[in-house]
């Protein structure tokens, strides 16, 4: 197979991989909902060791049960878990949380719509995938949704959010360059045995940051609602989604699974329809459809 075949066959999406993809992007939404709830009683960097540590916990507990946890080549590897586990999990969720508690919901959603163009400039400049005027054209498109559908009026540069802006951008600098530099190790491993020991990698270096935060964390404050979206968080918002990452990091190019993050702020307003009683406006319906058809023209791989 030629070096262009390649890249052809690993921008090619399968309707199981498009499902997973769009599954990303539901559980991240609802994540975002989850760990606003979870953040009124627990520190975020905290909350997010505790989540994580509770996955891996979870996942080294199932992969011992089956004999396939393989701690020696884990331990083979710990230079690329390592790196990974700290641009996809530790400065990932350290910078996103804190950055979400920090700045407003329309700065966080409009930032991380700077994750496909990071990820996009990655694998340009490195020349890892082919693009044609189309996929570009696609990519703007979709990009142009995002704007459409984030209210810039709300978008503030205020001191009192300069320190969330900066750490939400970077929480979408690390995911970028995770998401360029890790299909070519998640494609050689499977996805619940990388997921799992990159959350075990990951819960020591969120433990190290979270080290400050543990004063001020009165378990006390703690009620059943905060107990419910605790669990749905590292269920929901954690577990599932780094399984469909890993997954489709197997099966198609970074840049794709990149600009699904796109649909986040789409799916999270259908969230906020259906569960929090708000309303639809004909903005959202506008850059959605701007949004879809922009990435029906980026997904556009011919070999």
């Amino acid at each position: 197979m030629t070096h262009s075949q390649q890249l052809s066959s690993s921008s090619r999406v399968t309707p199981l991989t498009l499902a997973a993809l769009l599954g990303i992007q539901i559980t991240f939404a609802f994540n975002y909902l989850f760990s606003k709830v979870v953040m009124e009683s627990v520190p975020p960097v905290l909350w997010g060791f505790l989540r994580t540590l509770c996955t891996a916990l979870i996942l080294f507990t199932y992969l011992s049960f089956k004999g396939t946890l393989r701690v020696e080549k884990a331990w083979a590897l710990r230079k690329e878990l390592l790196i990974f586990s700290f641009l996809g999990v530790v400065l990932n969720q350290a910078s996103f949380l804190a950055g979400l508690q920090l700045t407003t919901t329309a700065n966080s959603g409009l930032i991380n719509a700077m994750i496909p163009v990071f990820t996009v400039l990655w694998v340009s400049l490195f020349k890892k995938e082919d693009f044609s005027l189309i996929n570009w054209i696609g990519f703007i498109l979709a990009f142009s949704g995002v704007l459409i559908l984030q209210d810039l009026s709300k978008f503030s540069l205020v001191a009192a959010n300069n320190r969330g802006d900066a750490l939400t951008l970077l929480n979408a600098f690390s995911y970028s360059f995770f998401l360029f530099l890790s299909p070519p190790f998640f494609k050689s491993e499977s996805p619940l045995w990388t997921t799992a020991w990159l959350f075990v990698f990951g819960s020591f270096g969120l433990g190290v940051l979270s080290v400050p935060q543990w004063s001020s964390f009165d378990p006390s404050t703690f009620s059943q609602t905060t107990i419910v979206f605790s669990l749905l968080g590292i269920f929901v918002g954690n577990l599932a989604p780094y399984l469909l990452i890993s997954y489709v990091l197997r099966h198609t190019a970074s840049s794709i699974v990149a600009q699904f993050v796109y649909l986040q702020a789409l799916i999270a307003g259908l969230l906020g329809y259906f569960f929090l009683g708000e309303s639809i406006s004909s903005r959202t319906l506008i850059a959605g459809a701007i949004m879809f058809s922009g990435l029906y023209l980026s997904l556009n791989r011919k070999g």
